[in-house]
């Protein structure tokens, strides 16, 4: 089992819509058969198109609402219009983000996200797991995977931080 800490982040207030980011309390309602069950929002910021679409496609079919996007900025404003706006349900569960993208990288969007976030899992890939990407991970209390990251072991990440 993989152990992926739940960010609290600096600067959130309790009843301001950051408080959306805790998780479990809301999300996509969808009816399968005759019961109702939540799927869980994942946002995937990779800028290689080709493996986005494969890290989307694989935790669609194990049933959770993905939203895809290539750079850190666009995660920003991803998270800002769920959060801030009440966009797509209000709720993120897990951010999965490389660190080396175009734009904005994902250390500098998860800093940046710390205002409006109080608590999210979340992931960051990289392919150049340095000491320094290590430290950095962990001064924003964020797991990190070295890449190549296989889609079973990105399953079991996924589902350990849902198990937790």
């Amino acid at each position: 089992m993989v152990d992926v800490p739940i960010i609290e982040l600096p600067g959130a207030r309790a009843g301001t819509p950051s408080a959306a980011c805790a998780g479990p309390a809301r999300a996509l309602p969808v009816r399968m058969g005759n019961a109702t069950t939540r799927k869980k929002l994942v946002i995937i910021a990779e800028d290689d198109a080709a493996l986005r679409s494969l890290f989307q496609q694989a935790l669609e079919r194990d049933g959770h609402a993905v939203l895809p996007v290539g750079n850190g900025r666009e995660l920003v404003a991803l998270v800002e219009e769920i959060l801030l706006r009440g966009g797509r349900g209000g709720s993120i569960d897990l951010i999965i983000s490389d660190i080396r993208m175009p734009e904005m990288d994902g250390l500098a969007a998860l800093a940046r996200l710390r205002a409006s976030c109080g608590r999210v899992p979340v992931v960051l890939m990289t392919a150049f797991g340095d000491s320094a990407s290590a430290k950095a991970a962990a001064g924003l209390q964020a797991a990190l995977l070295s890449k190549p990251v296989g889609l079973r072991h990105l399953r079991d990440v996924v589902e350990s931080t849902f198990a937790a």
